[in-house]
């Protein structure tokens, strides 16, 4: 009798816990606006799956410390009437227990006028971005060249040699309100002084343009864009890092308003060493970005 040989049967790969993830995030961000379009402008996968044929493995129990990040780019619909602020707002709070979600929001007609201007950002978006959901009622139109590359990338350094000199001048004033001893006017100036150095390198890194003060937010985007200078490093931060943090996050209101905001000398000094260290740090990414995009080592794309 002849053998006969088994045949492969063809198996499906098993959605990964991201894809599931991000699944269940576009669902419920779908159910409660309406949106034209939801793309993923990037993530950060940072749990273990584990399998086992031989054990229950429950891995539910998470530390917060460890979820995983996604960055979203939304598209509502023309007829939504929702603030896009509070669409940003609720949702990323609805998100949280499931993931660290980053929300930025664009109307069509704004994304589309980006990309005929030639935007660096919403180029890449258009081309790299992973179109989760799509109502397919309002398209995109062909990205257009815009000015010409080599006044996009002077404009570039522009920016940077004068939002660079603003933080700067930040850290002169905290060093001066430090040596006077008003130490919460001091985590005041180190937080301008970091907003204003993320905010640009978000520009001259990605071609984003954020109006945002809120500093966890320029955080989360810094993370997308140079991980390596946020002010914390996602997943391995010690306690103290994320205690330092918490004080130069209450640098733009309490610092300036509450009568309860008390800081240290010592702490103070600590946030001022580490914002120091950033901005110098970041001058040197965005100086060496700058200059490569002029000798041609990169694409002004990127």
């Amino acid at each position: 009798m002849k053998k006969q040989k088994l045949k492969n049967i063809p198996i499906v790969p098993k959605p990964t816990e991201a894809e599931n993830q991000l699944k269940e995030i576009t669902t419920i961000i779908a159910e409660q606006y309406s949106f034209e379009k939801i793309i993923s402008i990037g993530s950060e996968i940072n749990k273990i799956q584990k399998e086992s044929c031989f054990a229950n493995v429950d891995d539910t129990n998470v530390s917060p410390n460890l979820l995983n990040s996604y960055f979203l780019l939304l598209i509502p619909c023309q007829l939504e009437r929702c603030n896009d602020v509070l669409i940003q707002q609720r949702l990323e709070e609805q998100l949280k227990p499931i993931a660290s979600v980053t929300i930025l929001i664009h109307r069509m007609d704004e994304f589309n006028t980006a990309l005929q201007n030639g935007s660096t950002f919403f180029k890449s978006v258009y081309k790299k971005g992973i179109v989760l959901y799509d109502r397919n009622e309002e398209p995109f139109v062909p990205p257009g060249e815009g000015a010409p590359i080599r006044n996009r990338i002077t404009k570039r350094e522009k920016l940077w040699h004068k939002w660079h000199q603003l933080a700067t001048d930040f850290i002169k004033g905290a060093n001066f309100f430090i040596a006077e001893g008003n130490n919460e006017l001091a985590v005041f100036m180190l937080h301008q002084g970091l907003q204003h150095c993320y905010s640009a390198m978000i520009r001259v890194l990605t071609g984003y343009r954020t109006n945002s003060n809120n500093l966890r937010r320029l955080i989360k985007l810094i993370d997308l864009a140079l991980p390596v200078s946020s002010f914390v490093v996602p997943n391995k931060s010690t306690p103290e890092d994320l205690r330092l943090m918490s004080i130069i996050l209450k640098g733009y209101g309490d610092a300036r308003y509450s009568g309860g905001f008390i800081v240290t000398k010592q702490d103070v000094s600590l946030i001022f060493g580490k914002v120091s260290v950033i901005i110098d740090n970041a001058n040197k990414v965005c100086l060496q970005r700058i200059n490569d995009l002029k000798d041609g080592k990169i694409k002004y794309s990127i």
